[in-house]
C-alpha cells in the first residue's frame, strides 16, 4: 500500500464507529469486572483481561483486513468457499467439540473456532463474486443460480 492509498483509507475510515465500539467495550469491561467481583475476587481480573485481550486481537485483525484490497479477496473466493465447507465438515470428526448440546466447534489445539461464523462471511463474499462474474446478466432466477 502506498502513502496515497493509506491517506484515502484514513480519510474514509469511520472514526465515530470506532470510538463508539471502544466506549462499549470499556463499559463492558467495567460491567464484567463488577459482576464477577461480586461472586469471586480472584475471577475478576481473569475475565476482564481475557475480554480486553480478545478486543485488542480483534482490533489488530480489523486493521489487517482493512489493508487487504477487496478485489484480492474476490480472486480467492472459490478457494475460501472450499476451505469453509471442509471446515464445516471437520466439525463432525474427532476434531469437533460439543458445547451446550451441539457439536459446532473445531479444536485447533491452542484455541477453538466455530466455522459457521466464518462461513457466513465467506458465503457473502462468494455470492458477491458470482454476481460480479455475471456482469449484470441476471434476467431470470435460473441465471442467478447458474455457475
Amino acid at each position: 500500500m502506498d502513502i496515497k492509498q493509506g491517506k484515502k483509507l484514513l480519510k474514509n475510515f469511520d472514526w465515530i464507529l470506532l470510538i463508539t465500539v471502544i466506549c462499549i467495550v470499556g463499559f463492558s469491561l467495567v460491567t464484567i469486572s463488577s459482576a464477577v467481583h461480586i461472586t469471586s475476587e480472584e475471577g475478576s481480573p481473569y475475565y476482564v483481561k481475557r475480554q480486553a485481550i480478545s478486543f485488542l486481537v480483534s482490533l489488530a485483525v480489523m486493521v489487517l483486513v482493512m489493508l487487504i484490497d477487496y478485489q484480492t479477496i474476490g480472486k480467492f473466493a472459490k478457494y475460501l468457499y472450499v476451505i469453509t465447507v471442509l471446515a464445516l465438515l471437520l466439525v463432525h470428526t474427532p476434531l469437533g467439540v460439543s458445547k451446550m448440546g451441539a457439536q459446532r466447534w473445531l479444536n485447533l489445539g491452542i484455541t477453538q473456532v466455530q466455522p459457521s461464523e466464518f462461513a457466513k462471511l465467506i458465503i457473502i463474499i462468494t455470492f458477491a463474486k458470482h454476481l460480479e462474474n455475471k456482469n449484470g446478466n441476471l434476467n431470470t432466477f435460473r441465471d442467478l443460480l447458474s455457475v
